[in-house]
């Protein structure tokens, strides 16, 4: 069961820059789930864009930079897990990549929406990574702020006495009881951390208010050690690679289209980490930031913002597939249906609404904000009201909503889907996998016959 975060009216032009914090997801079952904090602007019906912060951050490092791209995206920042007021794993497993990839994956299901643009720094951008690795289909663009690809890093923590120097502070974050002794003195390390590459004039009292809020939070700061500890890439301790992963880079090739931008004078993350990236990054933009450290963001964020606004600009108009149940897409779905169906085809009223809305999982297709596709799924996995807005029909996107609808199908663990299809259009369905089982049979005076497609 994943509870979908409260829904709030954010189409209005004078509220959506306004960053809307304190919302929640739910993601798993009710017995083993994970709640995680995030704030959001801009429209729910624009593109999805997903900011992630690193370490020792929290959902607020891209306050600057939400409300830049919130009158064409749906721009959404969670604290990750463990951090600040998103729930807290329970043991260093929670905090190893495949964990915090799921996560992610179930985060923008819950969100509603089918893909996604991700930005990460530091550890978000490791987990952003390893999600446009594991899931391209699910990302349209990917942005990176000094976070290197596994890869290149584990080649350098292993071979580079230049990057295992610059990295040797994760071995101490690793050991027994780090966010002890961070803790002290009122943070002080913490503190010398985000001043240690240079004098930090962004770093102002109220923000450092809201470091300090978020560090203190119970369980914060073990958590976001975790992170370390979980993970396979460190600096050898006693100068033995042995111990890194080897890894096949084949396996860790991107499939996105692909920016990073990154402050050169970053004292852990060093320049050099970008040397042949394009072998594993094959659509692969690089901004090299001279001036800029680690803190990218907060030292530079007009820069940083262009940047991402030029990457990311044609996706404005994207087409937007999004799901939800009938309180969330009903009013869209029904205007929609109804246009298509009932005005169009001359249904029944009474055929078209069956009652089964409340049980389905709908999908609604939009672009430039307006719902143009729609369909759903009910439980015994039959797909059903899939209505196509005439003017944008021949342009694939009941095609986009199909697939979309199957592979929630699919992942739900459905072996099999059925539909009704109009005999007309069986040759679409058949050319999306779909076979005739039965006779055709009428409904609103209209031939149609039942199909289905067994899942792989």
């Amino acid at each position: 069961m994943q509870d979908a975060p409260r829904r709030r009216d954010s189409s209005d032009p004078c509220t959506r820059d306004a960053i809307r914090d304190g919302q929640y997801a739910r993601l798993g079952s009710t017995a083993q789930s994970l709640r995680l904090h995030y704030a959001a602007c801009g429209t729910e019906r624009a593109p999805l864009l997903l900011m992630l912060h690193g370490f020792p951050e929290g959902w607020f490092a891209w306050r600057a930079l939400m409300p830049v791209f919130a009158a064409r995206f749906h721009v959404v920042a969670p604290d990750l897990p463990g951090y600040g007021r998103s729930d807290k794993p329970a043991d260093v497993d929670g905090c190893r990549m495949s964990e915090l990839v799921a996560n992610l994956q179930a985060f923008v299901d819950v969100l509603g929406h089918e893909r996604c643009t991700l930005v990460g720094h530091d550890w978000g951008g490791a987990i952003a990574w390893a999600f446009a690795i594991a899931h391209p289909e699910r990302v349209e663009r990917l942005v990176i702020l000094n976070a290197p690809h596994p890869v290149p890093f584990a080649d350098a923590l292993a071979r580079d006495p230049g990057q295992q120097a610059a990295s040797a502070y994760m071995n101490w974050l690793r050991r027994p009881g780090s966010e002890i002794v961070l803790a002290r003195d009122d943070f002080a390390r913490l503190d010398a951390m985000l001043e240690s590459m240079g004098p930090a004039k962004w770093l102002d009292a109220g923000q450092r208010a809201e470091y300090r809020a978020a560090w203190r939070t119970p369980g914060a700061l073990p958590a976001a050690v975790n992170y370390y500890r979980a993970s396979p890439l460190h600096p050898p301790g006693d100068g033995d690679a042995s111990a890194l992963p080897a890894l096949d880079a084949s396996r860790f090739v991107v499939r996105v289209p692909t920016l990073v931008v990154w402050g050169e004078r970053d004292g852990a993350l060093l320049p050099s980490l970008l040397d042949g990236l394009e072998r594993v990054v094959p659509d692969l933009r690089i901004v090299r930031l001279p001036e800029a450290t680690h803190w990218l963001v907060h030292e530079a964020p007009q820069r940083v913002g262009a940047e991402i606004g030029a990457f990311v600009e044609a996706l404005a108009d994207a087409l937007v597939v999004r799901f939800g149940d009938w309180e969330r897409l009903g009013s869209d779905a029904h205007a929609l249906r109804t246009e298509v169906f009932v005005d169009e085809q001359r249904v029944p009223v009474a055929i078209e609404r069956d009652g089964r809305d409340g049980e389905a999982l709908h999908c609604v297709a939009y672009r430039a904000g307006r719902a143009i596709a729609t369909g759903r799924l009910l439980p015994e996995a039959k797909i059903g009201r899939m209505a196509v807005r005439a003017d944008s029909r021949g342009q694939g996107v009941g095609a986009r909503v199909l697939d979309a609808l199957l592979a929630r199908a699919r992942a739900r663990g459905d072996a099999v889907v059925e539909l009704g299809a109009q005999c007309s259009a069986t040759g679409f369905y058949r050319r999306r996998g779909f076979e005739t089982i039965g006779k055709p049979y009428q409904e609103a005076g209209i031939e149609h016959v039942r199909m289905r497609r067994v899942l792989g």
